[in-house]
């Protein structure tokens, strides 16, 4: 495996558990290759059925399709059917909002 590959997998997405929450803080632009290094340990780490479900958007700038399938399949694995959205940059937000999962995605600060 490349290095860059390997930097960008082990970096792509920090996990933070706080109470029953689990924070996804994603450190990159979030194109179909990076998205590919991650998907099926975020999604078996929302699995481990945390309450509250976050991720953390602040050093993200573009997000591509594949980002909000795995995204919606997150949704799906939490209790309530929910994800908050938080430190998303409009341009990242207006993604959501034109894809219509303003329901499934709670945007805050």
């Amino acid at each position: 495996m490349n290095i860059n590959i390997e930097f960008k997998m082990k970096n792509a997405v920090l996990y933070e558990e706080v109470n029953d929450s689990l924070i996804c803080k994603f450190s990159c632009n979030l194109d179909d290759a990076v998205v590919d290094l991650f998907q099926d340990e975020l999604l078996n780490k929302i699995q481990e059925k945390h309450k509250t479900v976050i991720f953390d958007l602040e050093k993200v700038s573009y997000i591509s399709y594949s980002f909000l399938k795995v995204a919606i399949l997150a949704a799906r694995e939490t209790k309530a059917m929910h994800i908050e959205i938080i430190k998303a940059k409009p341009d990242i937000q207006e993604v959501f909002i034109k894809a219509k999962l303003g329901r499934i995605f709670k945007f805050s600060v």
